[in-house]
């Protein structure tokens, strides 16, 4: 399904307790299938609690670029997304880009270390 110059970058936020996903899941995360070479995001799903969601997900992120669309990628999604998660998937966004950007510099180790602040 995804070829080889592909990887799965996951990041990770904590949503707010009274949030259906914080009762489901604990916390929210973002996975991002970022083409290597280029940084264009080719998949995206998150820990929702509805499919629409991740519909609409894919729709903001999807074919943009982790790096020169960053500013897009927020812009559009903060005044797109209405939600009680609209913060919990900026930080998880953040820090997915934040793993891509150290799996680029060569840190594998730090780009896969948890740490949910």
């Amino acid at each position: 399904m995804f070829n080889s110059n592909t990887v799965y970058v996951v990041g990770v936020s904590k949503s707010q307790l009274n949030n259906p996903i914080t009762y489901q899941y604990g916390r929210f995360s973002l996975g991002l299938v970022i083409e290597k070479s280029s940084g264009e995001i080719i998949a995206c799903s998150g820990t929702t609690t509805m499919p629409l969601t991740n519909q609409f997900l894919e729709s903001i992120f999807c074919g943009k670029n982790i790096f020169t669309d960053d500013k897009i990628i927020q812009d559009d999604f903060e005044s797109r997304y209405i939600g009680a998660s609209q913060k919990a998937i900026l930080v998880a966004y953040r820090d997915a880009k934040k793993r891509f950007q150290m799996l680029q510099n060569g840190d594998f180790k730090g780009a896969i270390e948890f740490n949910l602040n």
